[in-house]
């Protein structure tokens, strides 16, 4: 569906401060997406008080202009009453609409909120039609669609929905499918779906040759010159990314943004060229259309190019200490600073990051280089956090921060509602009936694997049953190999791809046809487009580890839909996920007990651009880099393993586990050697936990033994 042509297309722009804030109003943002001090995507950013927000939402309204509150992360079950509480004060305040990553929110605003409006965040990785629409039939008026997608494909998708589509249009680009990251909370729990990402793609790495990169680190994301093309498709809304960047950088793109929108359809070439100009003040990375255009471009990532924003001004050379105890670095550049500047220090590593402002300078000709770009010695204010050989970037510059009217009045007095404390009441239920249900999938080991030719190894020692993935060569194999398959169609279930683009739908219900008409009625679904796409099929839907069912709310939207069992995620917890059982029979849950997580799933053939297959961090560990046609996957060496505690589970009555061998090149002696250590209930050597014990990173926690 096109809208109105002579309806221009809605320019949202991030809001992370009340700097940004004014920034984005005062250039000509139609609306601004923000958050509050906790619950959002980006934690890390200043974000609003409630009193703040309760003030921004009336003055953004008088000025005609719309406000867009991020609630998109997963919540856990601990999280609820938070969450329920923080919504009534959302409904009296009453922003624009909230956008949201968690099912279970979306069930809680229906079944609490019906007047509030919701909008699908791209961390919820809505790529077809179909899933569009499912949500469309569950309250959410708009979605912002995942970042892969090509034109074409969000054609497809306009033409077959009447839902409003937002598109980010510029800034950071996550290298990862949206909302399918697990690097960041791999090590330590500070997870992407929390809003705690520590950009693990931004880091970098040394392949197997020694040879050191961002191997990772996308381009910076700009659609500008395609402004005419998104309206005229009938693109609802594009969204700028940079919560956490400054308000020169949301000045700058919001100023070019807002001046292609209201110029193009004068001089479409002369729009755009003034419109670069503008961005120029962005201070941001390199420049790519990704995957707009171009289906197969891999010049989004570029090794040899810094991951950081900004300006590469240079290294810390020295830091010295003055009489009265003030520190200074020492950093030999030619670059140009001025006091108010804006800088980004970063270690090598890419564990720390500090933003500061230039107080001071003192600027000293360099005599004993001969490097005529390294002619001068830069002193600068520091503190004593930040050490030699740290690198700066120039990230804001002082004149380009524009005074912009305050949106945020001064006094806030009269400003005073406040979330309270009160109880989520329980989820409805989703009409599933706990009988019969060890029947369907009864206790045991289920076998996982990416590739057909291991269930000849498996069934030397025969599992329950095995949960195979759904890809182009397995379902070639599976094909022209049927009748010799060791298991039959009713002991394999089918396990679905996370990402599911139209093109990637019509694959896969193409291929779910032809295993329908032979008797394979098993899948795990791990995208919103699989359950329409099996709908009125006489199947059994396994919830999939992507569907990130961390809460009573979320597992119950997916009973509503026909779903009776659940793969606890990857992020989860062991106190989070026995919380569901006072709603939910343990025998409804899988857990994986051992394998090899994707910590990044990327939409891309790396293999193309690299050759070499693993990478190590300057913490020495290393990682796989696996590809093949359809994407590139990012697989720690050392694997995820709670084996040992089997006996543990099966006192809380979980009794369905995982044995994923995805990604390892398994031989009988290897599988039989493993398969041994479930029975004896091995610990493995060199292996993680995740998350299973600690949980999510949070600054204060309660920590046990098992």
């Amino acid at each position: 569906m096109k809208k109105d042509l002579n309806s221009k297309i809605e320019l949202v722009a991030p809001a992370g401060s009340p700097a940004n804030l004014d920034a984005a109003i005062g250039e000509g943002a139609d609306a601004v997406y923000l958050g509050l001090h906790n619950f959002n995507a980006r934690i890390r950013a200043k974000n609003f008080a409630y009193n703040q927000f309760e003030a921004l939402v009336s003055k953004v309204h008088d000025l005609n202009k719309k406000v867009y509150l991020t609630l998109n992360i997963v919540f856990e079950n601990w999280e609820l009453n938070h969450l329920f509480s923080l919504l009534k004060y959302v409904d009296i305040v009453k922003p624009d609409a909230v956008i949201v990553q968690d099912l279970g929110l979306i069930k809680m605003i229906n079944e609490n909120f019906p007047t509030m409006k919701i909008s699908a965040s791209t961390q919820m990785n809505i790529a077809s039609a179909k899933a569009v629409n499912l949500l469309s039939k569950h309250g959410v008026k708009r979605v912002v669609l995942s970042r892969e997608l090509s034109f074409n494909e969000i054609e497809s998708i306009r033409a077959e929905t009447n839902a409003e589509l937002e598109i980010f249009a510029h800034g950071s680009l996550c290298v990862s499918f949206s909302g399918l990251c697990l690097f960041s909370s791999y090590y330590g729990g500070k997870s992407a779906n929390k809003g705690k990402c520590t950009q693990a793609c931004r880091r970098l790495y040394q392949n197997q040759f020694g040879k050191s990169g961002h191997f990772f680190s996308p381009s910076d994301l700009m659609l500008l010159q395609y402004i005419p093309d998104m309206e005229e498709l009938g693109i609802d809304s594009i969204k700028l990314e940079g919560r956490m960047k400054s308000a020169g950088y949301v000045a700058s793109v919001v100023k070019a943004y807002r001046y292609m929108i209201d110029n193009y359809s004068l001089d479409r070439e002369d729009a755009l060229r003034k419109s670069i100009e503008i961005l120029h003040g962005d201070m941001a990375r390199a420049k790519t259309t990704y995957f707009f255009k171009d289906r197969n471009n891999l010049s989004y990532i570029n090794p040899d190019e810094k991951g950081e924003i900004g300006e590469y001004i240079g290294e810390i050379d020295s830091i010295k200490k003055d009489e009265d105890s003030n520190y200074f670095a020492l950093i030999k550049s030619n670059s140009t600073l001025y006091i108010g500047d804006t800088l980004r220090v970063v270690n090598k590593k890419g564990t720390f990051k500090k933003s500061i402002v230039v107080k001071s300078i003192e600027i000293t000709p360099n005599k004993n280089v001969a490097n005529e770009n390294l002619a001068n010695i830069i002193s600068i204010p520091i503190d004593e956090t930040i050490e030699k050989n740290m690198m700066i970037y120039l990230v804001a510059r002082r004149e380009s921060d524009r005074k912009y009217p305050h949106i945020i009045p001064s006094s806030l007095s009269k400003y005073t509602r406040h979330p309270g404390v009160h109880i989520a009441p329980p989820a409805k239920n989703g009409g599933i009936s706990k009988k019969g249900l060890s029947k369907i999938f009864d206790r045991g080991i289920y076998v996982k694997t990416n590739n057909l030719n291991d269930l000849y190894i498996i069934q030397s020692v025969r599992p329950k049953k095995v949960i195979l993935e759904l890809n182009r060569k397995n379902m070639e194999m599976l094909k022209k190999n049927l009748a010799l398959l060791p298991f039959s169609s009713k002991e394999i279930i089918i396990y679905l791809p996370p990402y599911t683009s139209p093109l990637v739908e019509d694959f896969i219900s193409s291929d779910i046809k032809f295993l329908l008409e032979n008797k394979f009625n098993q899948f795990v679904i791990n995208n919103l487009a699989h359950i329409q796409i099996l709908k009125n099929r006489d199947v059994s839907m396994i919830g999939g580890p992507y569907l990130y069912t961390f809460n009573k709310y979320a597992a119950k939207f997916l009973t509503d839909l026909g779903v009776m069992f659940f793969i606890s995620p990857f992020e989860n917890n062991k106190k989070n996920l026995f919380s569901m059982f006072d709603s939910f029979d343990p025998a409804q849950w899988f857990i994986t007990i051992f394998g090899y997580p994707e910590l990044f799933q990327i939409n891309a053939n790396l293999g193309k651009k690299y050759n070499f297959t693993m990478v190590t961090d300057s913490e020495k560990n290393s990682f796989h880099i696996i590809s093949n046609e359809e994407q590139t996957s990012i697989i720690p060496e050392a694997p995820f393993s709670i084996i040992d505690k089997v006996e543990y589970l099966e006192k809380e009555n979980l009794r369905k586990y995982i044995l994923d061998l995805s990604f390892m090149n398994i031989n009988k002696n290897y599988y039989r050697t493993i398969m041994k250590a479930i029975e004896n209930r091995n610990v493995v050597e060199k292996a993680t936990r995740f998350n299973w014990k600690n949980g999510f990173f949070r600054e204060k926690k309660n920590r046990d033994s098992n």
